[in-house]
């Protein structure tokens, strides 16, 4: 979260690499990938940098690094890049953000100001169309100019539970309810529907492949942040590990579909 260099975390010890890039929610997701990625002799290097959108051109906003100190988002993305032009073509790259922080604001707090926390050619005070579509396209580029060279694969949206999904999943217990926690897939989808479509469009533009944890995390119109009064997160957003066990089969169609030549699916999406 500050700096420049990263240790590149290699997860796994299988011979053969796929490279994870993202900011926090790819951390949080290692475990899953790398429980799939073993299980296929592959390990996984881990490139992450909190609150940091892997998306070529992205910019924090002035109020946003004051937060922060030696805070070096752009550069790392940078970096990234500078690396992936000279690494073999045959490492897959897994992309996974949690855009919607950055495109809205957190979600976990009571009065939340939809106040974008990023910003590429202008800074935006709100979340406008404009913003939103500019967004969109430097995620869909950012993809495609990686997907020249190699395979990449983009991760739908975590869902944000909204609450911290531990605290207030003992709460209740401590008063006898046996409910589990959840976010309605609409709220889901008003947060992250245009990430949907921007993944769609480089799918379709340049091959990219979507995962979508999605598929194992929400049913019947919900979003889960505990199962069987167990939770998925160790937080508000990020999984834990529990819920990386419940994601690692959508992780190891990564690798499944590695063995076939259809480079245009959605894995895990019904």
């Amino acid at each position: 979260n500050k700096g420049l260099t990263t240790p590149s975390c290699i997860h796994g010890a299988g011979d053969r690499k796929v490279i994870l890039i993202g900011d926090s929610h790819a951390n949080a997701i290692v475990a899953g990938i790398t429980s799939a990625a073993s299980l296929n002799g592959f390990s996984v290097v881990e490139w992450t940098y909190s609150a940091c959108n892997f998306v070529p051109g992205i910019k924090k906003t002035s109020s946003e690094l004051r937060k922060y100190s030696d805070y070096q988002c752009t550069k790392f993305i940078n970096w990234i890049q500078s690396q992936l032009e000279i690494l073999p073509t045959d490492i897959p790259v897994v992309i996974a953000n949690r855009y919607a922080v950055e495109a809205f604001g957190p979600n976990e707090v009571r009065h939340p100001k939809a106040i974008p926390n990023v910003y590429f050619s202008k800074q935006h005070e709100t979340a406008s169309a404009e913003f939103i579509q500019e967004f969109s396209n430097h995620i869909i580029d950012g993809a495609c100019q990686i997907a020249k060279n190699r395979t990449v694969f983009m991760v739908r949206p975590i869902p944000e539970i909204g609450v911290n999904v531990p605290k207030k999943l003992s709460r209740r217990m401590v008063f006898g309810a046996n409910e589990d926690i959840y976010l309605p897939f609409n709220d889901y989808m008003k947060r992250n529907g245009w990430v949907w479509s921007a993944q769609n469009a480089a799918r379709d533009r340049c091959g990219v492949k979507i995962v979508d944890p999605t598929s194992l995390l929400c049913s019947d119109g919900r979003c889960y942040g505990s199962m069987r009064m167990r939770p998925l997160y160790y937080d508000d957003d990020h999984l834990s590990g529990f819920g990386n066990q419940i994601v690692t089969p959508i992780f190891s169609d990564i690798f499944n579909s590695m063995r076939t030549p259809d480079k245009s699916s959605t894995l895990g999406e019904s």
